[in-house]
């Protein structure tokens, strides 16, 4: 990998205006290390889940670094789950009540599943909301650069303050998105109809029948059960690497001419309330409004996300991969890949699921997964202070890209 030469990591300075220059000067001597940041996050603060005190600390550290970035600055504050909840384990236990119970009394049984379906009906809508949870307060932290004119652009970077709970690979497949929802709506309704198959034949094996469908939702339950007290990772790839990076693309981002920039830092990613949280208090305009989703940086293959989901089947808006191609190819620097993404979806793959346009900048390894992801591994030594200087490159000369197109009409030209 080639050395980058400091010039490279220079902001352009007007020479025709002294205070300007002045002020650009003074902004580089105070730009942050972005290793250092990362440093900070893992070692200082330490492991932090959604809304607990560690996140609370590390969005008060980075309104204040936004504000030495010559931003302006807002924490909003929401209510956010503290964990999945216990939808899951009660939902689950009284599933099996009901299958015990049903060869003694179908009728109640009956009734116990129908219950059980319509509350994972009702879950399956409300997948950032769980019924039964403690709440507590998390943040987002936003940084904007006002324009003395009206912007072409709105470009909003996204980098999570929370990290991960710990829990393994092959079981998050289990607990991401939408799959365990949908699998409990899709389990209690053969659960019900075997019943009533039961009762129509009266036949033992219909009852057996039931018990592998009953274990699928008692696995869920455990899963959640472990994710309820699993330790919190310490979260140096995902997401203290992100953080460092949009704080050094905030740092360097100074003078855009049609693009108005947006640095956010999202509370609770883990629970999805951050996001839903932005869009609901800033009505962004579909149009003019580009993500750029921060996650995961800071070991394996500097990547940007062409298409990602379980089957593939959440595509990266082609405007947006031309954006991210044409930076990569201006700065033989960068040196970033388009990837597919095979863990569920990003934080990007949710607000490209929405209708909105999302570049996803991540690190992924040969089997298109995040290095360390959700472990104890994940800690401030195995981040490559290259890969993090690389992908702050990569985001501003990605908006440089966009500031670059003067009019909307220039997308189609």
């Amino acid at each position: 990998m080639p050395s980058l030469p400091d010039d490279q990591n220079q902001t352009d300075v007007p020479g025709d205006n002294t205070d300007v220059s002045n002020y650009h000067h003074l902004l580089r001597r105070l730009r942050t290390d972005p290793a250092d940041t990362v440093w900070y996050l893992v070692s200082e603060v330490g492991p932090r889940s959604a809304t607990s005190l560690e996140e609370a600390q590390t969005a008060a550290f980075l309104a204040g670094r936004f504000r030495r970035a010559g931003l302006q600055v807002s924490v909003d504050p929401f209510a956010s789950p503290t964990s999945v909840g216990w939808d899951g384990i009660v939902l689950g236990l009284f599933g099996l009540s009901a299958v015990i119970i049903f060869y003694w009394w179908p009728i109640v049984s009956l009734g116990v599943i129908v219950l059980c379906l319509t509350f994972a009906v009702w879950r399956l809508f409300r997948l950032a909301k769980p019924f039964i949870v403690q709440q507590r307060i998390s943040q987002n932290v936003i940084g904007t650069r006002v324009m003395s004119q009206s912007p072409v652009w709105r470009v909003v970077l996204t980098a999570p303050l929370d990290a991960p709970p710990v829990i393994d690979r092959p079981f998050r497949r289990f607990v991401q998105g939408y799959r365990p929802f949908m699998g409990r709506v899709i389990a209690c309704i053969v659960v019900l109809l075997l019943m009533i198959v039961y009762l129509i034949y009266v036949d033992p094996v219909w009852w057996y029948a039931q018990i592998p469908f009953i274990t699928y939702i008692l696995f869920l339950t455990a899963i959640d059960g472990y994710t309820l007290f699993a330790p919190t990772s310490p979260g140096a790839v995902s997401h203290a690497g992100a953080t460092a990076v949009l704080l050094s693309s905030a740092e360097m981002l100074t003078d855009t001419e049609h693009v108005e920039l947006w640095f956010v830092g999202l509370g609770a990613t883990t629970t999805g309330t951050g996001i839903n949280d932005l869009l609901e208090r800033y009505p962004f305009e579909f149009d003019r409004t580009l993500f750029i989703s921060l996650e995961g940086i800071g070991h394996g293959e500097l990547s940007y996300i062409t298409q990602e989901g379980f089957m593939q089947n959440c595509a990266a808006d082609h405007f947006i991969l031309d954006i991210a191609a044409k930076a990569d190819s201006a700065d033989p620097f960068i040196d970033i890949e388009p990837r597919l993404f095979y863990d569920g979806l990003t934080h990007g793959g949710v607000l490209r699921r929405l209708g909105w346009r999302v570049l996803t900048i991540t690190c992924l390894n040969d089997s298109g997964h995040v290095p360390h992801y959700a472990s104890m591994s994940d800690k401030s030594h195995i981040v490559d202070t290259m890969i993090l200087d690389r992908a702050v490159r990569m985001v501003v000369a990605c908006v440089r890209q966009i500031d670059s197109i003067k009019t909307s009409d220039d997308v189609h030209s």
